[in-house]
C-alpha cells in the first residue's frame, strides 16, 4: 500500500512538473505579434470586425463607378496615405499633405499611382481591403503585419503558422481612393500617351511599334547612320504630368527646382554601338564597355532604359526629337526612387549637339 502511494505521488509530481514546463513555454513571435495587435485594436477600435483574412475596414465612402473585380482587373489606379500604428505617415501620394507636414520635396512624385492587383503582386491585406471597391470610393483599413506580405495563403491561420518577420512589414493604417482600374496596364498607358500627344503636340501620332512614339522636332544635318561612333547629347526626362526628373541642362534643372549643386550640367557623351543593347552613356560610353550581352526586357546591358537607348540608336547628326514610351521600355513595375512611380510612361526630349 505504501509503495502504491509513493507511485501515485511520484506520478502527480511528474505531471505537475510537465504542466509547469508547458506554461513556461516561450510564445511564438507570430502569436506575440498577434496578441499585441489585438490589444491595440481593442484599445483604438473596440468592436471592429475583421474581414477577408483579417483586415479591418474602419471607414468606407462608396464610389459610384464600376467595382474592381479580382481575377479580371489586374491593376488599380489609386491615391493613398499610409501610416504606422502610431499614425505617423510613412508614405503618401498627396502633395498638399506633404507640404502641410513639411515633408514636401520637389524631386518626389505626387499623384495617382498604379498598384498591381493580383495575388503575390500586392500585399495580401491590401488585396482583401480594396477588392470590390467602386471607382470614386475611398476606404480606410488596417492591415496586420502578417498580411503585409506578398505571400499568398488562403487563411489567417496559415499566415500565422508560416509567419516570418523578415518577410512581413509592420501593421499599417491605409486610406486609399480608387480612381480607376484596368485589366491591361500597357493599353491603359498607350491611351494616356495618345491623349497626351493630342493635347500637347496638336495631333495624333502613329507609334513606331506598340507603346513607343517618336516626334522629330528638328531635322538632322544628314541621314548618315551613327553606328560605331561617339556623339554628345542634351536631354530632359519627364513624366506625362510634366514633372521633370532629370536633365543635362542647368537652366532647366533650376526652372523645375531639381538643381543639384554636386552635379555637372553639360552634354553627355554617348557611344552608339551596333545594336540598341550596345548604346552607352557617360562613363560607360565606349565600345569596350558596351559590348556585353543584351540586358533585361526594359534595361539595356549598359544600364539605359530601352526606350531611351532605342531613340539614341536611331537619331542622326544634330537631330532633335521627343520620344514617349510605356513603362515596358522604361522602369516597368519597379519605378525609380521617389521620382518615377511604377508603370509610368516616360518622355525624353533629346538633342544631338557638339562636343562641349
Amino acid at each position: 500500500m505504501k509503495n502504491r502511494s509513493k507511485i501515485i505521488l511520484l506520478g502527480a509530481a511528474v505531471a505537475a512538473f510537465l504542466c509547469g514546463c508547458a506554461k513556461e513555454k516561450t510564445e511564438s513571435e507570430a502569436d506575440s505579434i498577434k496578441r499585441e495587435f489585438e490589444a491595440w485594436m481593442s484599445l483604438n477600435y473596440p468592436g471592429a470586425t475583421a474581414s477577408g483574412r483579417g483586415v479591418y475596414i474602419i471607414n468606407d465612402v462608396p464610389g459610384t463607378g464600376d467595382a474592381i473585380s479580382p481575377g479580371t482587373d489586374k491593376f488599380a489606379i489609386v491615391r493613398f496615405v499610409w501610416k504606422d500604428l502610431d499614425k505617423n505617415i510613412e508614405t503618401s501620394t498627396e502633395e498638399t499633405l506633404a507640404k502641410q507636414l513639411g515633408k514636401y520635396k520637389e524631386v518626389n512624385y505626387y499623384g495617382p499611382v498604379a498598384w498591381a492587383f493580383y495575388p503575390q503582386a500586392i500585399y495580401a491585406g491590401f488585396y482583401d481591403a480594396i477588392s470590390g471597391m467602386r471607382t470614386g470610393g475611398t476606404r480606410e483599413f488596417i492591415s496586420p503585419s502578417w498580411l503585409n506580405t506578398y505571400s499568398d495563403y488562403p487563411s489567417e491561420e496559415q499566415y500565422l503558422k508560416k509567419y516570418k518577420s523578415d518577410e512581413c512589414h509592420d501593421a499599417s493604417i491605409v486610406k486609399v481612393t480608387l480612381l480607376d482600374k484596368t485589366s491591361d496596364i500597357v493599353r491603359y498607358q498607350i491611351d494616356s500617351i495618345e491623349r497626351y500627344i493630342v493635347r500637347n503636340m496638336g495631333s495624333k501620332r502613329d507609334s513606331a511599334f506598340l507603346g513607343y512614339y517618336y516626334i522629330r522636332t528638328q531635322a538632322p544635318a544628314d541621314e548618315e547612320s551613327l553606328k560605331d561612333s561617339t556623339v554628345y547629347i542634351n536631354y530632359t526626362g519627364r513624366l506625362l504630368n510634366g514633372k521633370v526628373f532629370d536633365t543635362t541642362i542647368e537652366d532647366s534643372a533650376r526652372l523645375h527646382n531639381i538643381y543639384d549643386a554636386s552635379k555637372t550640367y553639360e552634354p553627355q557623351k554617348v557611344y552608339i554601338g551596333e545594336s540598341v543593347d550596345k548604346v552607352s552613356m557617360g562613363s560607360n560610353a565606349s565600345a569596350s564597355s558596351s559590348s556585353s550581352g543584351a540586358g533585361t526586357t526594359n534595361i539595356t546591358a549598359s544600364g539605359l532604359v530601352r526606350g531611351f537607348a532605342y531613340t539614341l540608336f536611331n537619331m542622326k547628326h544634330y537631330e532633335k526629337g521627343t520620344c514617349i514610351f510605356v513603362s515596358s521600355y522604361g522602369y516597368s513595375s519597379s519605378g525609380s526612387g521617389r521620382s518615377i512611380p511604377a508603370y509610368s510612361p516616360l518622355r525624353f526630349d533629346i538633342e544631338l549637339v557638339d562636343k562641349p
